[in-house]
């Protein structure tokens, strides 16, 4: 396999060393980036999280947008790969973009699509879905995409939102390990 360059900026900075890392996997989401990465700060329910946005072949505006949030979003970095594939993205941030002088203190990790929004508490939720079960290797659940919102209207009160429409899907450490070897 041959992998595409990539450039990794930090946009932003928290003020805790987050345990937790959420991958955003998009491609041309100029129009919807912004409400993912806020409904993505909601969703942490104030648990410090890093959040890589993985900027894939994009030809929109979706940098600038992205760079715009930095005043808002704590821990957010922009990674910049030149081809627009999402296995390539997911390989380039397993392999090389997550620190290694970190891997070993990140708990969970989370692969969301860049159209899609994150139910409030949805990270705390399903956190909570994986510690409660030792043997899980992750959790998910299914997405609401970003016209699904536009089409229905307002987001469900939070009682609906219990484990069914969010778009994280978290992976235990051991599950990324086997690929980082």
């Amino acid at each position: 396999m041959t992998e595409s360059p990539f450039q990794i900026v930090r946009l932003s900075l928290g003020s805790q060393e987050p345990k937790w890392v959420i991958a955003v996997f998009a491609h041309n989401e100029a129009r919807d980036i912004e409400a993912v990465l806020q409904s993505i700060q909601s969703a942490a329910a104030g648990a410090a999280i890093d959040i890589f946005v993985l900027s894939n072949g994009c030809l929109d505006d979706t940098h600038s947008r992205v760079s715009r949030c930095s005043a808002s979003v704590p821990n957010l970095w922009l990674v910049d790969i030149s081809v627009g594939d999402k296995v390539n993205a997911w390989n380039l941030f397993v392999h090389h973009v997550l620190p290694r002088r970190r891997f070993g203190q990140i708990e969970k990790f989370s692969f969301m699509d860049g159209d899609c929004v994150a139910a409030p508490s949805a990270i705390t939720w399903l956190a909570r879905a994986l510690g409660e079960n030792s043997n899980a290797l992750a959790a998910g659940a299914m997405p609401l995409d970003m016209q699904q919102l536009y089409r229905f209207g307002p987001l469900p009160s939070r009682t609906q939102w219990v484990g069914v429409y969010t778009p994280l899907r978290w992976v235990a450490m051991q599950w990324i390990r086997r690929f980082r070897k």
